[in-house]
């Protein structure tokens, strides 16, 4: 299937810049033909993230929001509704946070533009993502249906939240032709992303504790356990992103398992909050990753 490219509008790329940081130059490393669809859906997600997490506005209707905000996803028409609400929230939402809700609306009829093929495929990584940031609501208010109680329970959590963004980028890949599709390459995306996702919830678990997010109590006995079983994700990204012949796709995809690894070795040393990559230490894995990308994509790989 041919797919027909739409350039990222320059209002929403302004956005972008806002509200990502450091992921927005991230995204200027790709392709452009790689571009403007994980622009898009970054956008969407981190819009859903922001109504989440907005605590300004009470739970039941942060719940509504999201699930008017999946439900205009699922429809493909925008929910007008949905909309007068986060206008009446303006407020509560930080800068650049409050110029992506005002822009809501242009980045959903932007994604209308997309083939349906393509639509469902950002669809998919979206539904996820917001069936994760509800069940971080409803667990913050205590209900014990979503309380994380075992290894498997936070394995899903860190697929719904990251492992399907894995899979996204990595379904993504393949229809661009970049790596072939195989099931073990979509597994490699997938517990790269939950990897990166654990590491999170390892680095951030005493101040979320703190703030009342509560995702290991029940797992205190597996504590080592989950270093390893991190530190396998994050190897399983190192082979994932080295399928990548591209050599700014596999910088991209390589550097944030590296230093997550270097991250991750930190935290099993120094378990106390403020755990971080030097500076220096930052500097000389991008200058090596780079370095290696760039050279190792002169040899012919097989993905």
């Amino acid at each position: 299937m041919n797919i027909k490219m739409h350039n990222f509008p320059q209002d929403l790329d302004d956005i972008l810049r806002q509200v990502s940081r450091s992921f927005y130059l991230t995204l200027h490393w790709l392709p452009s033909s790689f571009r403007s669809l994980m622009s898009l859906s970054y956008l969407l997600a981190r819009a859903s993230d922001s109504i989440a997490d907005n605590h300004l506005i009470e739970s039941p209707e942060r719940l509504g929001l999201l699930s008017s905000f999946k439900t205009s996803l699922l429809n493909e028409s925008w929910d007008s509704a949905f909309f007068l609400k986060i206008q009446n929230h303006l407020s509560s939402f930080p800068k650049g946070e409050r110029d992506l809700m005002k822009s809501l609306e242009d980045i959903f009829t932007y994604w209308l533009k997309w083939e349906k093929e393509i639509r469902l495929l950002s669809l998919e990584v979206l539904e996820n993502i917001l069936s994760g940031q509800q069940e971080d609501i409803f667990r913050d208010r205590g209900d014990e249906k979503y309380t994380i109680q075992s290894f498997e329970d936070l394995e899903r959590y860190c697929f719904l939240v990251a492992g399907s963004v894995g899979e996204f980028w990595a379904k993504w890949s393949f229809w661009q032709k970049e790596i072939k599709p195989r099931e073990e390459n979509l597994k490699l995306a997938c517990n790269y992303g939950k990897g990166l996702q654990l590491l999170n919830i390892l680095r951030d678990d005493i101040a979320d504790r703190k703030k009342g997010r509560d995702y290991l109590s029940y797992l205190e006995n597996q504590r080592e356990d989950l270093f390893l079983f991190c530190e396998q994700w994050l190897n399983d990204g190192v082979l994932y992103a080295r399928l990548y012949t591209c050599w700014r796709l596999r910088f991209v995809s390589l550097l944030p398992a590296f230093m997550g690894l270097i991250l991750l070795k930190k935290l099993k040393n120094h378990q106390k909050l403020g755990i971080k990559i030097s500076r220096f230490q930052v500097y000389r894995t991008i200058f090596k990753v780079a370095g290696y990308s760039f050279f190792s994509s002169f040899v012919k790989n097989k993905p």
